[in-house]
């Protein structure tokens, strides 16, 4: 006999709320006074900018626009990247939410109020110190570049 649609349905639901937990439990979270949706953002590049792990400041945090495009200073320069403001409300602990292998930031897009738990891998943070550590650090030239991008475009 084949299971009903209704049957389906509430087994699909219970796990799906289960794994949310699950989700939030590997990064410490606990859900409370609003519901913020989870973003896969896993597989693209990013670093944050002007953001710390700590709920000392917002920030933003700066990502890969494209998978099959290449995420380097000219990208980012070019303003092939996306920007999310870090989402700070005083409800949550904190705002950056960093597990053994993905980091959880609370972010807000800018657009029509959309706000996420954004995952990220922590395997494709982009790293302080790809440069020589006397000179600026690679993360540094990205910020810049994508501040210079964001000055072009009118931005922020």
């Amino acid at each position: 006999m084949k299971p009903t649609i209704k049957a389906d349905f509430d087994e699909a639901f219970t796990e799906w709320q289960e794994l949310r937990i699950w989700i939030h439990n590997y990064f410490g979270y606990k859900e409370d006074w609003v519901t913020i949706p989870l973003h896969d953002l896993r597989g693209l590049w990013w670093f944050m900018r002007g953001a710390t792990d700590d709920k000392g400041s917002g920030g933003e945090v700066v990502f890969q626009y494209d998978r099959n495009e290449p995420f380097d200073l000219d990208q980012v320069k070019d303003g092939h990247c996306v920007s999310y403001t870090v989402y700070t409300q005083r409800f949550l602990p904190k705002w950056v939410f960093r597990g053994k292998d993905f980091t959880m930031i609370s972010v807000a897009t800018g657009v029509d109020g959309n706000k996420y738990l954004a995952i990220f891998s922590n395997d494709e943070e982009v790293p302080a110190e790809l440069l020589d550590p006397k000179a600026k650090t690679f993360q540094q030239e990205m910020v810049e570049a994508a501040l210079e991008s964001q000055r072009r475009m009118g931005g922020r």
